[in-house]
Order: C-alpha cells, then structure tokens, then sequence
C-alpha cells in the first residue's frame, strides 16, 4: 500500500514515541505496509509499546486504503472531467478548429470575439 498523505499523522505520532524510547534505528521510514510489518516485527520494539503502534498502524492503513479509493475516484471522473472542459473551451474559441476560414460557430451563430468587435 503506498504512502498515504492523510495518514502522516500517524507516522509522526509513531517516530516521536520511538525517539522518546530511544528507538531512532528501528525504522527508516513508515512510508509502506511493509515498513510497518517489519517494525511490528523487530524484537527491540517493547511489548509496552507495541500496541500502541499497531493501533497507529491499524488507522494508518485505513486512512491509505480510503485516499487510494478517493484517488481512484477522481482518476475515473477526471476522463470525464477532461472531455467537458475541452468542450467548454472549445465553444469559448467559437468551436473546435475545423480548418475552414470562416470564424462564425457552428450553426452559423458568432463566436464571443465576432459579438465583443461589433460592439
């Protein structure tokens, strides 16, 4: 599971424990389920500890799987998004290029340049 952004709360809360033990070289980074597990599972994490850590670890995938789901989401509506705003600046242009020379709209009707210039 990747590194979720929302959760670096949950990192931090958990290296300061570890440094105010003394535990800076237990861990490298937090960044990744396996990171977690081999923390869970190094034998100089004190058992008074270690629940503490699984209760962050247990919050920290949550809130990963929750940020994946909610990246996922806007990767999908952003197809979507994308095809909308093209349109939307394309009728802003008076129409998709079309590669003849008359500047009118499709239909025939004025782009916004052609209404500003008459006035």
């Amino acid at each position: 599971m990747p590194a979720a952004k929302g959760a670096a709360g949950f990192v931090h809360s958990v290296k300061s424990i570890l440094r105010s033990y003394g535990l800076v070289k237990i861990y490298r980074s937090l960044g990744n389920d396996k990171a977690w597990q081999k923390l869970l599972k190094n034998p100089l994490l004190p058992a008074s500890i270690k629940e503490l850590v699984q209760s962050h670890y247990r919050v920290w995938s949550v809130v990963a799987e929750q940020v994946k789901a909610m990246e996922d989401n806007l990767s999908e509506h952003g197809a979507t998004r994308a095809a909308v705003l093209k349109r939307l600046q394309d009728d802003a242009r008076g129409g998709a290029d079309s590669g003849d020379d008359d500047d009118s709209a499709p239909g025939g009707r004025q782009t916004f340049r052609q209404r500003q210039a008459r006035g």
